[in-house]
């Protein structure tokens, strides 16, 4: 995956699983750079997440204790991808203009996960 072609998929609103994890190898080489917050609470969370997660969050104010920088594209998901999307419109309407939600969520992602 290029530079562009990663950018390409950070600008739409919602990714699916397939390209979260591209998108996932891709930040592993180097070639892009995201956050991948996840929205679920404290206990799903600690029992099975997207490997490569920065922070778990439940709100925006969440989102704005981690000073992330508005140009820094953000992945969100949660369980089924619907609290997630309405987070992910709020960070839009935030100022963050790569703002994107995991469709299906966690639950349809075929990728590497990890627990605690």
């Amino acid at each position: 995956m290029t530079h562009e072609e990663a950018l390409a998929i950070l600008d739409k609103d919602e990714i699916k699983p397939r390209e979260l994890k591209a998108l996932i190898e891709a930040r592993r080489e180097g070639i892009v750079t995201f956050m991948l917050l996840d929205m679920r609470e404290e206990a799903k969370h600690r029992l099975r997440r997207i490997k490569g997660t920065d922070a778990r969050v439940e709100d925006m104010l969440d989102v704005q204790a981690l000073e992330i920088p508005a140009d820094r594209p953000v992945v969100v998901y949660c369980q089924a991808g619907f609290k997630s999307r309405a987070l992910q419109k709020a960070l839009k309407n935030g100022g963050f203009h790569r703002a994107c939600n995991l469709a299906y969520g966690v639950m349809a992602y075929q990728g590497a996960c990890e627990h605690d």
